[in-house]
């Protein structure tokens, strides 16, 4: 594993320096991170897109496209809705049959992209032998299963390794104080005063590599044992990053930076999808996060949509610690510790960094529109482009909605690596109502709405 952190720096190390942005691509100096609403000039007190109407497309066109055993594959407005069910193996297989084509293509994309000569991705072939103790028997099925379904050169070794991938980026930032930018993904609940008819919304903002956009998907889950979830990811992942079960639980992560990280721990999608299909309260998901071994520093936030709980467990490797809205009726997280009991795991930010940064926006536009939020609203909100560290509208690195890739020109490899919000997903549970974006840039499509359980 040593060997598979140090290559990945060297390459990594390799081609960014290569590819560093120009001088003038951060602000100098930084400016209030605050800015009262009288100096934002839109009707919605800054939660502002400048993209197509933030309506939800609550109903949505579908088409099927496939079908495999009792698995099958809709179009619905443009976006793939994938619905499997069964055993793993069943469920496993269903997908790649159903999306050979995305999945073999991100495959190949990474071997013949990312890594034209091949060194990384053989090494990560090797991911298995350390962490597959650590995969539960049933998600290593589903996974063979998948590999059986595509029927072509995709291996095991290499679906595992892309399950795993997020995890080998927190071994490498665990190397490198300050250096790899692995800050991705804002998360956020609000409950009670907070929300205009007092129920639960949750939402998931995913900021990550630009290349794998066309890639995302949605999937809706019915295994043979624990809950149905509905949850939106990249093509080849069994894994989650934020998902929905059939009893109202919500679950999401977002990267962090600890120095607690190593590869001896559950790889994160797959310890989240764990605790979103197994888990029948919020306290049942914190204590399978609490009960594993973890791979890196991160943030979990867990909801209940019927009893109007929500928690984020702040962890490191070996560490963990719970916290709730302090504030009011809402609570955020995005990349760094809030937890004091956690703030000594942290590998250190700077206050403009777009983790700082993100996270006093999200906080500003929740006390604003405090009372007031739906799904409507929240959909502008985490669409947001106000910069605070230059007090205007301007879809960078530092805004909600992250927008990295406009520091590069377009069709360059770090244009392809930076972070950019593709999909955003809000979740209502009580209503039962999941709604997601899946395009290069969250703000450039409606959110699309479904009721996975109805």
């Amino acid at each position: 594993m040593r060997a598979i952190v140090a290559t990945m720096i060297l390459a990594w190390t390799m081609f960014a320096a290569a590819c560093e942005p120009t001088d003038d691509a951060w602000p100098t100096e930084p400016t209030d991170q605050n800015p009262p609403a009288s100096e934002r000039p839109d009707e919605t007190g800054g939660a502002r897109r400048d993209g197509p109407s933030p309506d939800l497309d609550q109903w949505p066109s579908c088409t099927l496209v496939a079908r495999s055993g009792e698995g099958y594959l809709e179009m619905c407005n443009g976006v793939r809705v994938l619905h499997v069910s069964g055993s793993p193996y069943e469920m496993g297989y269903q997908m790649g049959e159903l999306l050979r084509e995305p999945v073999t293509e991100i495959i190949h994309l990474v071997r013949n992209y990312i890594d034209p000569w091949g060194a990384v991705w053989r090494l990560l072939q090797n991911v298995p032998v350390n962490l597959e103790p650590n995969i539960r028997p049933e998600f290593a099925e589903e996974m063979r299963g998948l590999v059986d379904g595509l029927n072509n050169d995709v291996t095991y070794e290499e679906i595992v390794a892309g399950n795993c991938l997020g995890d080998i980026f927190g071994a490498i930032r665990a190397f490198m104080d300050n250096y790899l930018d692995v800050e991705f993904c804002s998360l956020t609940a609000s409950w009670g005063d907070a929300t205009a008819d007092g129920e639960l919304i949750a939402t998931r903002n995913f900021d990550y590599m630009n290349l794998f956009h066309r890639f995302n998907y949605v999937a809706i889950v019915h295994p043979d044992t624990g809950h149905s979830f509905v949850h939106t990811g990249i093509t080849g992942l069994i894994g989650t990053h934020v998902g929905m079960s059939d009893i109202g639980l919500t679950g999401a992560l977002a990267y962090n930076s600890s120095y607690d990280s190593d590869m001896s721990g559950v790889p994160m999608l797959l310890l989240l999808r764990e605790a979103i299909q197994y888990s029948d309260s919020v306290e049942d998901a914190l204590d399978t996060i609490r009960a594993n071994d973890r791979t890196m520093g991160l943030n979990y936030m867990f909801t209940d949509g019927f009893t109007k709980e929500a928690e984020v467990i702040e962890v490191s490797g070996g560490k963990t610690a719970v916290r709730t809205g302090d504030t009011g009726d809402y609570v955020i997280a995005t990349n760094h510790y809030v937890a004091p009991e956690m703030i000594a795991e942290q590998k250190g930010y700077e206050p403009e960094h777009t983790t700082q940064c993100r996270y006093h926006r999200l906080n500003q536009l929740f006390e604003e529109h405090y009372g007031k939020i739906d799904l409507a609203l929240v959909g502008q909100i985490v669409r947001d482009h106000w910069d605070p560290t230059i007090n205007a509208i301007r879809p960078w690195r530092t805004t909600v909605c992250r927008h990295d890739d406009l520091e590069y020109t377009p069709g360059t490899i770090m244009n392809d690596f930076v972070s950019t919000t593709t999909p955003s997903v809000l979740m209502k549970p009580i209503d039962g109502e999941y709604c997601t974006t899946v395009s290069r840039h969250a703000c450039e499509m409606p959110y699309l709405c479904l009721r996975p359980f109805n």
